[in-house]
Formats: C-alpha cells, structure tokens, sequence
C-alpha cells in the first residue's frame, strides 16, 4: 500500500481508498486515471502537487490542461493564478475568463471571484448588477464572504434595490459562520443603533466574535467597550490588553488610543515617553488626533525637547484634516510668530475656520 495525497485538502490517503476520509474527494477515481496523461482528474492532482511545491509554471500547464477539458476546479485556480502572476503572466481579463467557465458550473469562490471582478471593474466593465447576480449565486452556497458582500450591496443600493433589513439579513448569515469582518459590521450597527435598535450587550457580543479573529477593528472596539464599560462591566486592564492587540497591528486609530492609555494610565502605568511614541506613530500615518497631540508635545517640551517648528509642522497637519483645536493652536502661532512667520491674515484664515 502507498500513500497519496489529496488534492482537495492534502490528507495523505491510502491509493486503495475510493474516497478522502477527510473531504470525501473522489481519489478513487483519479488513483484509476492516475496513468492516463490527458485525465483531467490527474492533471488536476499533478497541479496542485506542483503548486504544494512552488512550482507555478508546471502547476499552471497541468491546470491549463485540466481546465481546458472543462475540469472547473482547474478553471478557478487558473484563474486564480491569472490574478497573482503565479506561473502565468498576470491578466486580469485572463482570470475572469477563466472565473467565468468555474463559475458557470457552479464553483463557489469561482463565483465569488467574478463578482469582485465586476464590483472592481478588473479585467472587465465595472457593473454592479453582475456583481450582485455573482455575489448572490455563491451566497446561496453559503460562501460568507458573498453573503457579506451581498449584504453591502443590498445596503448601498448597488446593483440592486436598496434594502438594508435584507442587507443585514445577509451580514448576519456571514456573521453566524464565522466570517470575522462580518461579526465586525454587524457589531457596529448594534453599537449605532442603525438599521437595528441598539443594543451594547449585542455589540459587545459580536466585537468579542470578531476580536478573537484578529480583526483589529473589532480588539479596538472591544477595548472600548471594556474601558468605558459599554455591554460590560468596565475593566481598564482588558480595555489595554484588546487596545495593545489592534495597535500592534499598524492600525493608526488604536495607536492613538493606546497613546491615551500610556498618557492617562488607564489599564497600564503612566507613561508620557510611552504615550509619545503610539502619537508618533499614529500620527505618521496621518491620525489628526495623534498628530494635534504630538504638537502639544513639542510645543509644551513633554518628553521631548520644545520645538515650536516641530509643534507647527503636527498642527499643520492635523489642522489640513479639519482638527478644530490644531487650528486654534496654530492660528495663536501665526499670530505671535511662534515657529512660523508671523502672519496675522493666516491667523485670522485660521481662526474663522474654527467657528
């Protein structure tokens, strides 16, 4: 007896088996193609064997093989490899050629891959209706990232009637499996009270959901909720512990609320050297909130050497993005000269935009 593997989910199986024990994937028959060069069943399995190695170019053919005998599992990963360049050159209208054929025999993420294509425009016309038809086709198999989108699409009116208690009927069913993205929009509508009456016991529920699969959207909400005691009993030090997940993730709005955490000892020791450096780093990927804080820093000399060109050049910055209070600040700075040219017009520019 030898052993084989898989290739729907790469279980090593008994070449006498019929079936996957795993998956249920019909080895049995591909074990009897096996010699037959031209099965598609065996091209098939030669490309994923390939693609398990890296080697795209030799995965690519044995797909293009398969797929060109209507083998629809080889269409979409061909397709697929269309997207990346994996083994191919990359040609989006390749893949949705490519999509297209999985997709008519019934492929779900095939489905769902045509349809992003449509949404986006991407190696074909933009059109939500396709969009919309794609989306629906693979949401009834239950694919949850199309019933997420499908939910969006019945929300913004695209493609389709607007409808948002539809919307949020397909979101749930995303939700309800797992998707993390998912549990996340439909956390915020029980947070907001939109489409939905409010409910922070069932937000908190569902940023839980999505927290526990990384979606730092979800670990910042969460925190949120802990530090403000919002569907919860308040709690500072998981407020930090949920805030420091989703900071760490490059996400500039946690960083700036971690910032605050260091800077006002909320869950954690103060820390202005701490606090300073999360603002530095929010505010570098352009957070108005981080960047008026780093203006205060180096105006005030907190941590930093005072610096009132440094102090400008964040208020500007924050002020660029309608910060009211960066405005102020720097209206007071053109208007004594302070780390800018003194300019009583630009004060005055300044000022009036606060009002």
């Amino acid at each position: 007896m030898a052993l084989i593997t898989c290739p729907e989910c790469g279980q090593s199986v008994s070449d006498h088996a019929d079936a996957c024990p795993k998956c249920g994937y019909p080895v049995g028959a591909m074990i009897e193609q096996k010699n037959t060069s031209d099965s598609p069943n065996y091209a098939y399995a030669l490309g994923c064997e390939y693609s398990q190695q890296q080697n795209y170019e030799e995965a690519a053919k044995c797909f293009r093989n398969a797929a060109e005998q209507g083998h629809a599992l080889s269409q979409f990963y061909l397709g697929a490899m269309y997207v990346t360049g994996q083994g191919v050159p990359q040609s989006l209208t390749d893949a949705f050629t490519w999509y297209l054929k999985a997709a008519m025999q019934g492929i779900a993420d095939a489905q769902y891959s045509l349809a992003l294509l449509y949404q986006e425009g991407s190696g074909v016309p933009q059109s939500y209706c396709q969009a919309f038809i794609w989306y629906s086709r693979a949401a009834e198999q239950n694919e949850p990232y199309s019933q997420l989108q499908l939910g969006l699409l019945y929300i913004e009116g695209n493609g389709v009637r607007q409808d948002f208690a539809k919307g949020l009927e397909w979101i749930s069913k995303a939700a309800q499996q797992g998707l993390g993205e998912a549990q996340c929009y439909l956390a915020v509508q029980y947070a907001t009270g939109n489409g939905v009456q409010k409910d922070s016991r069932e937000a908190f529920t569902w940023f839980s959901k999505a927290a526990a699969q990384g979606i730092p959207e979800a670990q910042l909400a969460l925190g949120i909720c802990y530090r403000d005691g919002d569907g919860v009993s308040q709690d500072y030090s998981k407020a930090f512990e949920y805030i420091y997940k989703a900071a760490t993730k490059n996400f500039a709005e946690a960083q700036y609320n971690l910032g605050l955490c260091y800077r006002d000892g909320i869950g954690v020791p103060q820390n202005y050297d701490e606090a300073f450096d999360w603002f530095l780093n929010a505010g570098s990927r352009g957070h108005a909130d981080a960047q008026f804080c780093l203006g205060l820093c180096y105006r005030d000399g907190i941590v930093v050497s005072q610096n009132y060109k440094e102090a400008a050049d964040w208020f500007t910055g924050a002020a660029n993005q309608g910060h009211v209070e960066a405005k102020r600040n720097l209206s007071i700075m053109y208007l004594k000269g302070i780390g800018v040219p003194q300019d009583f017009n630009k004060a005055m520019e300044l000022i009036s935009e606060t009002n």
